[in-house]
């Protein structure tokens, strides 16, 4: 199993944040592809988009 993927997991149930998409993402992380690659390139596409909206948006906004 992936060290981070159960770091995730065991920090999502002492939290109680644990919601399905997630919780369907870590067991797909852990049965699947075990490389690093699998884990950050996600949270890097997640992070792109999240920025670019945000630009488009106080563009669009003009503030």
């Amino acid at each position: 199993m992936d060290k981070l993927s159960l770091y995730k997991m065991f920090l999502m149930i002492i939290t109680k944040t644990i919601h399905p998409p997630a919780g369907a993402n870590l067991i797909i992380a852990i049965l699947g592809t075990k490389t690093i690659e699998f884990d950050i390139m996600p949270v890097v596409i997640g992070a792109l988009f999240i920025v670019i909206f945000a630009f488009v948006y106080n563009k669009i906004l003009k503030r």
